[in-house]
């Protein structure tokens, strides 16, 4: 019986070794924080702004993101970053120690993600139309949502088109 319990203590040992040696020569370290699980675009959020968008009045962004009926109770803050930020840029902007997975990499995208106390409580890759902050800033629930008339110039011809789009208020 000592031979059968040894063999099965030592196949244990040799598991855990590979394991170990599989994620720490991965590229990816060993993770002791939580995992992020980056969605896709989410249309709830881009319905909420639409709305703002349509009634040409300004709002408060935690009413917007209310109106979004996102899966969390609480944030502190949305940030914008560009999608070819990788996770440890977006843990060293953020201060947090997660691992990120299905961060978009290489797209026109960007990545929104909102904290609640430091804690990543939400992200999602964000797709034209696309809402939000000035790249790696961030904006808070009372920032305000203002929906402005702009022009850019016309792609089909000579001249300007007029567009309506949205500023929130960033707050760093």
């Amino acid at each position: 019986m000592t031979t059968s319990s040894g063999r099965g203590f030592r196949g244990l040992l040799a598991v855990g070794a590979s394991a170990f040696v599989l994620a720490a020569g991965s590229g990816c370290g060993v993770v002791f924080g939580e995992r992020i699980e980056v969605g896709r675009d989410d249309a709830a959020v881009d319905g909420a702004f639409q709305r703002v968008l349509d009634s040409r009045q300004p709002a408060r962004l935690g009413d917007v993101m209310a109106d979004a009926d996102l899966p969390f109770d609480s944030w502190d803050r949305m940030y914008r970053f560009s999608s070819l930020k990788d996770g440890d840029e977006l843990n060293a902007a953020l201060g947090t120690d997660v691992y990120w997975s299905g961060l978009p990499g290489g797209s026109d995208s960007s990545v929104q993600i909102f904290l609640n106390e430091g804690s990543v409580v939400h992200a999602f890759v964000d797709n034209v139309p696309s809402f939000g902050v000035s790249r790696d800033h961030y904006a808070t629930p009372d920032s305000m949502v203002t929906p402005v008339q702009r022009e850019q110039g016309n792609p089909t011809g000579p001249g300007t088109e007029t567009y309506w789009g949205l500023d929130i208020d960033e707050a760093g």
